[in-house]
């Protein structure tokens, strides 16, 4: 928030100001300055709505909008709606009207707006005006909150609903961790330091394609600040097909570690962070969360630190890789409105390939603690099936040229290049090779064993 933008201090000063026109004109001229922050070409007093007069005509390539600032001693009503109505008539059906307002709409008003809306017009009212001039608001983003909230839930004033209709999910059952004695675990505990890793149970290579390259990068800060907020963008992620069922995570306290599979484990241990912490002689006062899942194009990394004695979340971020700039920014975009992110995103090529790794000069025959296992509804026969392994790790301390999760992690969780049914139990398995990858705040390491 800046305290200090001139441009806060000149929508102050407008409170008190005694003449409405010099206060009407300057508040004009407030909106345009949003809007040209905003990245529009602001066009005053244009003649497109001739012979109406409009305060201004605002355009990018992608969308147009006839803008109206309005600061009066009442609230604004019929003759104003009726006004904007009769301009957008004289553009293309795709322009929007836009009425700024500091003192209010009439019932009326709010009422035909929403009756007729074979033309859209948006209301920006007192509230989402201050915070636009503290910059504590997206305009581009709230712009097409208040048309979507127009246009789906009839409603023109107030703040968008956040409620949202899921994408298409994918319906299956995240693995599930079994100790050897058959006993269902939440997590697998292990011991370690903050690595700011994860192991996962595969891992998309992004360079893999025909043409030459190594991907590209996108960074975004998240604007989470409470455990609330995280555990709603773990929704909206998973509502949207970014976090699913093998999305895998880790969290990180002093040196002790729990990782897992799926958001509702994910949730669980968020939730019962006094439980996991019973055992902890002297807990951190920090705590970090690593999760990763696919998503359009390629995967991703949400890192989070989270203030281990209270509900707050210090910082949050999200590191996409991508196999490059995409053609169709949909689904960045549609994240970006969904998370409420405000600040610009930058793709940036990334400077090595997406994923290294290394196989093992011996054979390491390891004796598993736990089991990864996956249901298949439609196998009558084998409904279970291993698709992974978890041991004690014989890497620990091993040479710098692994990454940090293999010489300090105490537990490996590694995937099964040959799955079996767990009715059928393996007598040995032969750990054969990690890969790694890294985004720009996190590093994933999969571990590949077989029998």
């Amino acid at each position: 928030m800046r305290w200090n933008d001139p441009l806060r201090a000149r929508l102050e000063r407008l409170y008190d100001a005694s003449d409405p026109h010099v206060r009407g004109r300057e508040f004009e001229r407030i909106v345009a300055e949003i809007f040209t922050r905003a990245g529009f070409d602001v066009v005053m007093d244009p003649e497109a709505a001739s012979p109406r007069q409009t305060d201004m005509f605002v355009s990018d390539r992608h969308a147009a909008f006839l803008v109206e600032a309005k600061w009066m001693s009442g609230r604004i009503g019929s003759p104003e709606v009726d006004g904007m109505r009769s301009r957008l008539r004289r553009q293309p059906s795709s322009t929007v009207g836009v009425i700024v307002t500091m003192g209010g709409v009439s019932e009326q008003a709010l009422a035909e707006i929403e009756r007729e809306r074979d033309r859209v017009i948006v209301l920006l009212e007192q509230p989402e005006v201050d915070a636009l001039a503290d910059s504590r608001a997206d305009l581009r983003r709230l712009l097409r909150l208040k048309q979507r909230q127009l246009v789906v839930h009839a409603k023109s004033s107030g703040s968008p609903p956040e409620k949202f209709v899921s994408s298409p999910r994918d319906g299956r059952e995240s693995p599930r961790l079994v100790g050897r004695d058959g006993s269902q675990l939440p997590w697998i505990v292990g011991t370690s330091s903050y690595l700011d890793s994860c192991w996962v149970l595969s891992l998309p290579d992004i360079d893999w394609v025909i043409a030459g390259g190594t991907g590209v990068t996108l960074d975004l800060d998240l604007p989470v600040a409470s455990l609330d907020e995280l555990g709603r963008t773990l929704d909206h992620l998973a509502a949207l097909n970014w976090l699913g069922p093998d999305a895998a995570w880790t969290m990180q306290q002093n040196a002790r570690t729990w990782s897992g599979f799926g958001l509702e484990r994910l949730l669980m241990a968020i939730r019962s962070r006094d439980s996991r912490y019973a055992t902890l002689d002297d807990p951190h006062h920090r705590e970090m969360l690593v999760v990763t899942s696919v998503c359009s194009g390629g995967w991703y990394t949400l890192l989070a630190d989270l203030d281990a004695w209270s509900e707050r979340v210090q910082r949050a971020s999200l590191s996409l890789q991508l196999l490059g700039v995409p053609e169709d920014p949909g689904p960045i975009a549609q994240i970006r409105d969904r998370l409420a992110i405000m600040q610009p995103g930058f793709f940036r090529p990334r400077r090595e390939r997406s994923v290294r790794q290394r196989r093992l000069d011996e054979t390491i025959i390891v004796t598993p603690r736990a089991l990864v296992v996956e249901h298949d509804p439609d196998d009558q026969k084998n409904p279970t099936w291993v698709r992974g392994i978890v041991f004690d790790n014989p890497w620990m301390g091993a040479d710098s040229q692994w990454p940090a999760l293999v010489r300090r992690e105490s537990q490996v969780i590694a995937s099964l290049r040959s799955w079996h049914p767990l009715s059928k139990p393996r007598s040995r398995y032969v750990l054969e090779r990690f890969e790694w990858a890294e985004s720009s705040d996190a590093c994933l390491v999969h571990a590949i064993a077989d029998w």
